[in-house]
């Protein structure tokens, strides 16, 4: 039941629309969580605060639990490219494992996470250029993809980065069907691309609780519970 694909990375290149594919093959199981970060050790603050919550506590019998018994099983965790140890932690639980890497376009890159962070309240209401002025080491943090990716290939021999955002997405998702050797599939393909979008704008209260959540992660809950 371990999984035998991990998709590393990253967020804003359409992991959310990726997952609600792959999960229709009758060859495939994704996480019951959809970012379940057991391996994601640093509390990186992009995303919702659950994905801060301290996961190594959970038992690693209980992570497995998330996946079905099918010949490809992932774990769709993308923040877990951005902790450089946790490639270590996954190939000692889960041995030589194929990682998949989502990368896009790194302006239209920058703009998402802009408009994300806003919404999410992990910055304040800035405009995009002072965000690039006032977070440009963070933000070249998330965009630089191929500093990530390096640690990856360094310690796994199957690592391949897609881009479902700017080249043909049916394409692309045929070359994943590919790398990960299972047969096509008529997919579905009108799914959620980002579900996070979709939630309401961050109150000035879900403003400061991320915040505190960002200096304590432990007060967060986990989300298996």
């Amino acid at each position: 039941m371990r999984p035998n694909v991990f998709i590393a990375g990253f967020p804003r290149c359409a992991s959310t629309y990726l997952f609600n594919i792959l999960k229709q093959h009758p060859d495939i199981s994704v996480s019951k969580v959809k970012e379940p970060n057991y391996f994601n050790w640093k509390y990186i603050f992009f995303g919702y605060p659950n994905y801060r919550s301290p996961f190594r506590k959970n038992k690693f019998s209980e992570y497995l639990s998330l996946f079905k018994d099918e010949p490809v099983r992932i774990d769709s965790s993308i923040l877990a490219s951005y902790d450089h140890e946790c490639a270590q932690r996954i190939y000692e639980r889960l041995g030589d494992v194929k990682i998949i890497f989502l990368v896009r376009n790194k302006e239209t890159h920058k703009q998402s996470l802009y408009k994300i962070m806003l919404h999410n309240g992990d910055i304040p209401l800035i405009s995009y250029n002072t965000f690039l002025k006032n977070y440009q080491r963070l933000i070249n943090f998330y965009t630089d993809f191929e500093q990530h990716i390096e640690v990856f290939k360094n310690q796994f021999s199957h690592v391949k980065k897609f881009n479902l955002i700017d080249r043909d997405t049916k394409k692309e998702i045929k070359k994943i069907l590919r790398f990960l050797k299972v047969p096509d599939y008529k997919f579905n393909y009108d799914v959620d691309m980002n579900s996070s979008s979709k939630d309401p704008p961050a109150t000035l209260l879900h403003r400061i609780k991320r915040r505190i959540l960002v200096k304590f992660p432990f007060l967060a809950k986990s989300q298996w519970e």
